[in-house]
């Protein structure tokens, strides 16, 4: 039993540490803009949003993937009869910044847990680059009340698919669209039915 008290005692102290290290959640801060937003990956992260705010992040996909993205937001920090008037909003933004995806999560939120959840997916997408993602919470508290700071909590995950192919590219040669071979083609065909014709003029 001696021997065995202090391996138990550093299993115990390992078990210990090891738990709530593996349990944590990334802690990240959303730009507040698409110039700023914070490069992140896949995984689940926590933030915070102030009320009437809105804060950004980005993430690189290649082509052929798909974005699976989802937003829970903590309100047991406000007063009840304000949560139902609030709204979660999340979105989703190609390379040029053009709004693909959208969702929100209206009135009070889960009973038990006090969270409202959205998700919105995008893809797959045709194009390689770094895409975007916003979550926001509109401003519902009375206009002289103080801004509230609510805990985020951001998911995001990728799966593999299958790209719209590329529009194929066109050729023209001018207005109306006959290819230069076709014209040589032409050309060559009259020149030998001229030479056959003179040729039987001839034989008679």
């Amino acid at each position: 039993m001696g021997r065995l008290a202090p391996i138990l005692v550093v299993a115990v102290a390992l078990a210990a540490s090891a738990g709530p290290a593996a349990a944590a959640t990334p802690p990240v801060v959303g730009g507040t803009s698409f110039n700023d937003a914070t490069p992140i990956g896949t995984g689940t992260f926590s933030d915070a949003l102030d009320t009437g705010s809105t804060v950004f992040y980005k993430l690189h996909l290649n082509a052929g993937q798909r974005l699976n993205a989802g937003a829970s937001l903590d309100v047991s920090g406000l007063d009840p009869s304000l949560t139902a008037s609030s709204s979660l909003v999340m979105r989703l933004y190609g390379p040029l910044r053009g709004q693909d995806a959208n969702a929100q999560a209206l009135g009070p939120g889960d009973a038990a847990t006090h969270l409202k959840s959205t998700s919105a997916e995008l893809g797959p997408v045709s194009e390689a680059g770094d895409y975007f993602v916003s979550a926001g919470v509109n401003d519902f508290l009375p206009q002289n009340g103080a801004s509230a700071q609510l805990p985020l909590s951001l998911t995001l995950g990728t799966t593999s698919g299958t790209a719209r192919p590329a529009p194929a590219a066109r050729h023209s040669s001018g207005g109306s669209g006959t290819s230069w071979a076709v014209l040589v083609a032409l050309c060559a065909g009259g020149v030998l039915l001229g030479t056959a014709g003179g040729l039987a003029v001839r034989r008679r």
